[in-house]
């Protein structure tokens, strides 16, 4: 996501602009995803979406610095502050996308061998202490240069000649890039290989973790392939401009790729619904949506439907299912006590619904 100025004036101003509004997309979109996780206790137990967590984090404060552009330039402090940020987080960025990789194949290949899964709490303690360690040390190398300076559309490693400059640009901000790439390709191949297997043992069913993570290594893939090539085409001579304007397209659109990812699958998705209905019951608001008392009958028992499909926890979905029971029973006597005036008589009384047991 770190772009050299163009020549011309106005093909540096547009990418300039673009990359602050897809940065600054790319950031919400991340914040979103973490709050969500922080928010809902189900997510947040899992181990899965504990590793989307720290990624969403990452991806956040990465883009956050990229939004910022060219405001943080004219200050010296804000300056190094920025060019450091977009050092750290870039990297500690690659290196979750790589720990989602990893977990994939040792979840897959316990799979495969039939054995129990590994420590959890253990694992994700060794992973925070690596994925946000191990970038201080390319963090801190440019600071012994005085390299953080403006580089034209924002802060970064840009003071001192050209190939000290080049060789700085490549081993702290590419490296580990380009390494996270060869590994997550690795196991795609070893993960296919290892599918293969389970379907020829008739055993096709994969843990959740491995269907949560699946698709975060490919993303990284996706939005470091054209920025690898320009840097590699730097070497040579100056790359063309559509070479470039597709790099700030899919760098900084990664943060609204993983966030897509996110919102696709299916435990989030339910556990969004699930808690949108609460709320909704809790102020309402459901028979909004349902159109009337009439069809907030309707809406509820679909709700109640749609829950127990969702795959949330046994206790919730009782919770949930008591609610729109409850709300049934007081939408059915408030439609027999209108139309119960509207003819004159009294209403008979509705028995309130018994509390099933599952």
């Amino acid at each position: 996501g770190r772009m050299p100025p163009l020549r011309g004036r106005h093909d540096g101003e547009l990418s300039s602009q673009l990359a602050t509004y897809l940065g600054s997309v790319s950031s919400a979109m991340s914040l979103s995803v973490l709050l969500c996780i922080l928010g809902m206790p189900k997510l947040r137990g899992s181990f899965a979406f504990k590793l989307i967590g720290f990624l969403a984090m990452n991806n956040f404060l990465w883009f956050l610095f990229v939004a910022t552009g060219q405001s943080m330039n004219d200050n010296h402090a804000a300056c190094q502050l920025q060019g450091a940020s977009l050092t750290y987080f870039p990297v500690a960025s690659f290196l979750w996308s790589s720990a989602t990789a990893f977990t994939i194949r040792r979840v897959l290949k316990k799979s495969v061998q039939m054995k129990q899964n590994f420590q959890e709490d253990k694992y994700l303690r060794l992973l925070v202490l690596l994925c946000q360690a191990v970038p201080i040390i390319p963090t801190v190398i440019p600071f012994g240069f005085n390299a953080y300076g403006d580089l034209g559309t924002w802060c970064w490693i840009s003071n001192g000649n050209k190939v000290q400059t080049k060789i700085l640009q490549l081993t702290c901000g590419y490296a580990i890039n380009w390494i996270s790439i060869v590994y997550c390709a690795y196991v795609y191949y070893t993960v296919n290989r290892m599918l293969q297997k389970l379907i020829a043992q008739n055993r096709r069913r994969t843990s959740g973790t491995f269907n949560t993570l699946k698709y975060y290594p490919f993303a990284l893939i996706l939005t470091s392939t054209f920025p690898s090539i320009e840097r590699v085409w730097e070497i040579f001579g100056e790359p063309p401009y559509w070479l470039r304007l597709m790099h700030v397209l899919t760098r900084m659109l990664s943060g609204f790729i993983d966030s897509f990812f996110f919102y696709s699958n299916p435990v989030a998705r339910a556990e969004l619904f699930a808690t949108w209905t609460e709320f909704s019951l809790s102020m309402g608001w459901n028979s909004m949506a349902a159109g009337g008392d009439g069809g907030r009958v309707h809406a509820n028992r679909r709700v109640g439907e749609d829950i127990s499909l969702s795959g949330l926890d046994l206790k919730r979905r009782q919770q949930l299912q008591q609610k729109s029971r409850a709300s049934d029973h007081r939408a059915a006597t408030r439609v027999l006590s209108s139309a119960s005036s509207a003819i004159g008589s009294p209403p008979s009384k509705i028995a309130p619904p018994m509390r099933l047991s599952m």
